[in-house]
């Protein structure tokens, strides 16, 4: 059972990684994705990691990722005959994924703190690295972890993006 878990906990992150790096930024499906690269990164950039979808409720039906995250659910569910702990593991996986994601884009502070490789994904000047949103296990085995937070050049852009963001009383 122990084996199980870890095995489901460790494909999760793996999943994250491959359909973020290969699905949601591959230029050839950009026109199926666009809500991701050309709203969720567009957002994320004018407004230093928040992406106003996130401050409001939940919507499943009209949130491309949450359905995403469904469809994923529904895909595994199979497993549960085979291994239902294993399931529970990616369900709540799923959960987990949802909710830290959501925070890192409406608290800046707290992202930037706790998430500093999904920080970089958004802020860094090449948004095609740092693919993990939970952990940066597979962008450090690929070598796709690139550091950005504390940067000069991030620190700067931090300190300006933060102070234009009290005036506009977003989330710090």
């Amino acid at each position: 059972m122990f084996f199980e878990i870890v095995l489901a906990w460790i494909y999760s992150h793996l999943l994250e990684y491959v359909l973020h790096r290969h699905l949601l930024h591959d230029p050839k499906r950009k026109l199926f994705f666009k809500s991701h690269f050309g709203d969720h990164h567009k957002e994320s950039r004018i407004f230093n990691m928040v992406d106003t979808k996130y401050i409001s409720k939940l919507n499943i039906l009209g949130d491309p990722e949450l359905k995403g995250l469904m469809l994923l659910m529904i895909l595994h569910f199979p497993l549960v005959y085979f291994s239902p702990t294993a399931y529970l593991v990616l369900f709540l996986s799923g959960i987990t994924y949802v909710y830290i994601h959501y925070k890192s884009h409406q608290n800046i502070s707290w992202s930037r703190t706790n998430l500093p490789w999904h920080y970089d994904h958004h802020m860094a000047p090449n948004q095609n690295a740092n693919w993990g949103v939970r952990l940066p296990m597979f962008d450090i085995l690929f070598g796709t972890r690139k550091v950005y937070k504390g940067t000069k050049k991030e620190i700067i852009k931090y300190q300006v993006l933060k102070s234009r963001q009290k005036n506009i009383n977003i989330n710090m």
